[in-house]
């Protein structure tokens, strides 16, 4: 099985429990936090993954981890899951989707903008409304810089770019 198709049915499932635990956006949140330490941390891959390490060792050491995140444990229980199974190499993936479908419940688009230098406050907020205004949505606007861009900006928002950029 694909690790789209993977991800597809852990977020839908984490996607339906939290919502009907009323905690889909902790879940996400504390996942999202998780899935990027652990794909930052090859020492904890290879660790929750070393096949020397009995399952309950590997369960012991993902729960303590998760709790330190403050994962609900109706995620820690899903995380336990995907380790008993061998699907933590779709986690990052899943967190993904399970992002996409909380965001899509709530109404919330998320936006990415580079620009060649730093720019001021005002010029984000305008971008913001902007977008909002013009998707109806509440717009999340996540920021970067390009040394490589002469002047401009590189928008995205989905996956429609808007490059107005100068290289």
């Amino acid at each position: 099985m694909s690790v789209g198709a993977v991800a597809e049915r852990y977020a839908q499932a984490l996607f339906e429990l939290g919502e009907e635990d009323g905690s889909l956006n902790k879940i996400t949140e504390k996942l999202q936090a998780f899935a990027a330490t652990f794909e930052q941390s090859k020492e904890l891959r290879s660790t929750l993954n070393n096949p020397v390490l009995s399952a309950e060792e590997r369960t012991g050491l993902l729960v303590a981890i998760a709790e330190r995140f403050g994962v609900p444990p109706l995620a820690v229980n899903g995380l336990k899951l995907m380790a008993r199974r061998r699907r933590l190499s779709a986690l990052s993936a899943t967190v993904a989707r399970l992002t996409e479908l909380a965001d899509k419940k709530s109404g919330v688009l998320r936006a990415s903008v580079t620009t060649a230098a730093p720019m001021p406050e005002s010029y984000y907020e305008s971008l913001v409304s902007q977008l909002s205004a013009a998707t109806r949505q509440k717009v999340i606007l996540s920021r970067a810089i390009d040394d490589d861009l002469v002047g401009g900006s590189i928008a995205q928002v989905g996956v429609n770019v808007i490059d107005g950029s100068i290289r």
